[in-house]
């Protein structure tokens, strides 16, 4: 688990990719899988911009999360957790199940669970039972931000249920999904202006599993 945090630095990205031929790729996504096409070939695409207001519309970046088979017990944990400590804006939106061209083609039982859509506080997660070919790591995490040291004792107990907690306020949980529980003022107590104080902070964090505000704010 990591403990690095760092001062936040605007980058700039470039919205298209570069191969050796110089000619840009543009990458299409389409029901969560993308293929590089020439940009030439995608002219025939383009729409016309969309006003405002659809823009509005859009759907947000959903994460998916690849679940062997367990992916609705694992939503059934994740909604009870949130709806538990924070309320409203946690639920399952939808269920799809394997027809038979789909179970054909991932060996999964037909009429098993595919796909759950839910959210937790507004924020749209897809899980998906893909079975075990991957497995989730510490690479990508869920940060989620307390407003109080009884919301992080909470969150950390839960998510901490039949699993192994980690430093400086990680925890993988039973289903192998990482998250940080920390105070919603975290980055302002790691990145201070004097380098001193932000260094007493970070040592004091590192000592940490579960993070205890108190701490944090007298090391500031």
């Amino acid at each position: 688990m990591s403990c690095v945090r760092t001062r936040h630095r605007k980058v700039s990205h470039s919205s298209t990719l570069h191969r050796r031929d110089k000619r840009p790729v543009v990458l299409l996504l389409n029901g969560g899988r993308s293929y590089a096409t020439p940009s030439s070939q995608t002219k025939a695409m383009k729409k016309p911009r969309k006003n405002s207001e659809e823009e509005e519309r859009m759907k947000p970046i959903t994460p998916c999360l690849w679940f062997d088979d367990n992916a609705e017990e694992a939503v059934n944990f994740y909604v009870s957790v949130f709806s538990a400590i924070r309320g409203e804006g946690c639920r399952i939106k939808d269920v799809v199940r394997y027809g038979k061209a789909a179970s054909l083609i991932a060996g999964r039982p037909e009429g098993s669970v595919q796909e759950i859509a839910f959210e937790l506080q507004g924020q749209e997660l897809l899980a998906l039972n893909g079975g075990p070919l991957f497995k989730f790591s510490e690479a990508i995490s869920f940060i989620i931000y307390c407003r109080s040291q009884d919301e992080i004792d909470a969150f950390w107990e839960r998510l901490s249920e039949g699993s192994e907690p980690g430093q400086c306020g990680w925890v993988k949980d039973k289903y192998g999904v990482t998250w940080q529980v920390v105070p919603e003022n975290i980055d302002a107590l790691l990145n201070q202006p004097d380098a001193e104080i932000a260094d007493r902070v970070f040592n004091t964090m590192v000592t940490m599993g579960k993070l205890d505000i108190a701490q944090l704010e007298q090391a500031a």
